[in-house]
């Protein structure tokens, strides 16, 4: 299912009525479900949104440039492409989700498949999903919790211009996790052949790892910045702070990789 309006917010869940779709708004005069061209298929359905009736009437205005809040309930296992250039938009108990809109806020929860949601000026969440996942804000906050892959290849990739990211409870073989002002934060249950990779330019980066885990790290700051670590390391650099650690910890294993231009990057034990 697609749909795109010029502003208005976007809220979409899924329900037990596998062969059923619903669309209403509350502030556009007329919004209707059709097949997307060329589709031949029931299935794949778009959203029109009408803001007046003499605009249905004549078909103008339905796809990207009408105005107005749509709440669409869809079969649980959907996929949905959903944009907007104003408007929050929320997803909740799908199969797949693709999310887009310029300065609003994107929530997403329980989404069973593969997530890719970008803000310019909101905040982006996800708590819950089952594949793989990119998250992307420019001036906002990006968080995920409760994120695992669905097969080894899933990536989990998020990145911030100037707002933090946080991610809790994430279980992906890759991680790939920027921001460029904001501060980065990374608590999850990591893979023993895993590869993290996590930066940030002006903010400071912190990972709390359990203490049985083996992994080998490279840790790099600027020299106005500093690394703090809880693990003694071998091979490497062993003090407690220094602007530089390498080496590593219980054998080795998966491999850290953690920078901050002008911040401190922590290494804690749970």
């Amino acid at each position: 299912m697609t749909l795109c309006v010029a502003s208005g917010h976007v809220t979409v869940r899924g329900w037990g009525r596998n062969n059923e779709a619903r669309a209403v708004s509350s502030t556009a005069a007329r919004v209707e479900l059709r097949p997307e061209a060329g589709s031949g298929s029931a299935s794949r359905l778009k959203v029109l949104v009408y803001e007046t009736g003499e605009a249905a009437d004549a078909e103008q205005g339905a796809e990207c440039r009408a105005f107005g809040n749509v709440e669409l309930q869809v079969p649980r296992g959907a996929t949905v492409r959903l944009k907007t250039r104003s408007g929050n938009v929320t997803v909740e108990d799908l199969g797949v989700a693709f999310v887009e809109t310029v300065s609003g806020d994107v929530d997403l929860r329980r989404i069973a498949g593969a997530v890719e949601a970008a803000s310019i000026s909101g905040h982006v969440f996800l708590e819950g999903c089952g594949g793989a996942v990119r998250l992307r804000s420019s001036s906002s906050n990006v968080k995920a919790t409760d994120a695992r892959a669905g097969a080894a290849s899933d990536e989990l990739i998020v990145k911030s211009m100037s707002g933090e990211v946080a991610l809790k409870r994430v279980d992906y073989r890759r991680v790939e996790a920027t921001s460029v002002s904001g501060n980065l934060r990374m608590s999850a249950p990591l893979s023993a052949a895993g590869n993290y990779e996590l930066k940030s330019t002006l903010g400071d980066v912190t990972l709390t790892l359990p203490g049985n885990l083996s992994f080998r790290v490279e840790a790099t700051v600027s020299r106005k910045g500093e690394v703090v670590s809880d693990f003694p390391l071998e091979g490497g650099a062993s003090r407690p702070s220094s602007r530089q650690l390498s080496g590593t910890y219980g054998g080795g294993g998966m491999t850290l990789k953690v920078s901050s231009f002008s911040g401190t990057v922590r290494l804690r034990r749970e």
